[in-house]
C-alpha cells in the first residue's frame, strides 16, 4: 500500500512542478495539495496502514488484511482527509508542526475550501518553499532522497531549499547585529549591579508554557532567553523494585523548538533554521517531567497512557 501511495504522490509532485516552470500557478497548487497528502499517507501506511483510515471498520478490515470479513468493497477504502493526515504526521514528526499554517493552506485547497483566482501568483510562492521543506521532513523519515522523490525537477527543490536557507542566514545575522547593539545601547552607561539587577528581573519575568517552552542561553547577551516548540515522547523508562519487577513508568520528553525570545537584548527568531543559523539547540531534554501529564484515566477510572 505504501508504495502505490508513494508512486502517486511523486506522480503530482512532478505535475504540479511542472505547472510550476510552465507558470499554471492553480494547478499548480492542487497538484502541490494532494502530492502532500499522499505523502502523508505513505508515511503513515509506512508505520501500519491502519493510520490512514478514519472510522470504517470495513477499511480497517481490509488494510489489517482481513477484508474477507468486510461487507463493502476494497475499491470503497475510506481514508483520512488531508488536515487528519497532516495532523497526525505531525503528532509523530513534531518537526513538521513549524509549516503547519501552509499544510492547512494545501488542505483547504485540497478539500476545495479555498476559492483559486486572481491571487493564484502569490499564494504559490508562499507555500512552495515550506511545501518543500514539509516534503523533505517526511521523505528523510522514509529514507528517500529529494531526486528520487522529485526526479527531473529535483534540482529546482533542492535549489528552493538552498536559496531560502542562505535568505534565512542573511536574516539572522542581521537580527544578531541588531540585539547586539540595542543591549550595548540598552545599558551603556549603568553600573554593574544596576545592570544585574534590571536583567535579574527580566529572567524572572518568564511565564513558560509547560513542555513548551524553555530557557537557554541567549548566542547574543548570554542570558536568559525563551525557546519555543513542540514536544514529544521519546520513550518510556520504567522504574524497578529490588526483584526487578517493573513498578512505574516515567516519560522521556524532548521539545523540538523552532523559535526563540530574549527580554535581555530583544533578539528573536522564528523558525528553526534561524535557531540554527544562530547555534541555538533545537532539540532538548526537558528535566522535571511529570509522568501524570501523560497520562489520562478512562471510563472505569483506570490510568492508561496518553498523549
Amino acid at each position: 500500500m505504501k508504495k502505490k501511495i508513494l508512486e502517486r504522490s511523486k506522480d503530482f509532485a512532478n505535475k504540479g512542478l511542472k505547472n510550476y516552470v510552465e507558470g499554471e500557478n492553480e494547478h499548480f497548487l492542487v497538484n502541490l495539495a494532494i502530492s502532500s497528502e499522499l505523502l502523508g499517507k505513505a508515511y503513515l501506511a509506512d508505520i501500519h496502514p491502519s493510520l490512514i483510515i478514519d472510522k470504517d471498520f470495513d477499511s480497517l478490515l481490509h488494510v489489517c488484511g482481513a477484508g474477507k470479513h468486510a461487507r463493502k468493497s476494497p475499491a470503497n477504502i475510506r481514508t483520512l482527509g488531508a488536515r487528519e493526515v497532516f495532523n497526525r504526521c505531525s503528532q509523530i514528526l513534531p518537526k513538521l508542526k513549524e509549516h503547519e499554517e501552509i499544510m492547512n493552506i494545501l488542505a483547504n485547497i485540497r478539500s476545495g475550501l479555498v476559492h483559486l483566482g486572481d491571487h493564484d501568483a502569490e499564494l504559490a510562492k508562499k507555500v512552495f518553499t515550506p511545501y518543500l521543506k514539509h516534503v523533505k521532513i517526511i521523505l528523510g523519515a522514509l529514507n528517500i532522497g529529494l531526486k528520487d522523490f522529485f526526479g527531473e525537477f529535483s534540482d529546482i527543490a533542492s535549489t528552493n531549499i538552498k536559496d531560502s536557507r542562505r535568505e534565512i542566514e542573511i536574516e539572522v545575522q542581521t537580527s544578531l547585529a541588531k540585539a547586539r547593539s540595542d543591549f550595548k545601547q540598552r545599558f551603556q552607561g549603568m553600573e554593574k549591579e544596576v545592570v544585574k539587577g534590571i536583567i535579574k528581573t527580566l529572567e524572572e519575568s518568564y511565564v513558560l508554557t509547560k513542555y513548551e517552552e524553555e530557557n537557554t542561553e541567549c548566542p547574543i547577551c548570554k542570558n536568559l532567553g525563551v525557546v519555543s516548540g513542540s514536544y514529544e515522547v521519546e520513550k518510556w523508562e520504567a522504574d524497578f523494585d529490588r526483584d526487578g519487577n517493573p513498578e512505574g513508568a516515567y516519560p522521556v520528553v524532548k521539545l523540538y523548538c523552532d523559535s526563540f525570545k530574549c527580554r535581555v537584548c530583544g533578539l528573536e527568531l522564528e523558525s528553526s533554521e534561524a535557531l540554527e543559523a544562530a547555534g541555538i539547540e533545537l532539540c532538548i531534554d526537558l528535566e522535571d517531567v511529570d509522568p501524570e501529564d501523560f497520562y489520562d484515566i478512562d471510563e472505569d477510572g483506570d490510568w492508561y497512557q496518553g498523549r
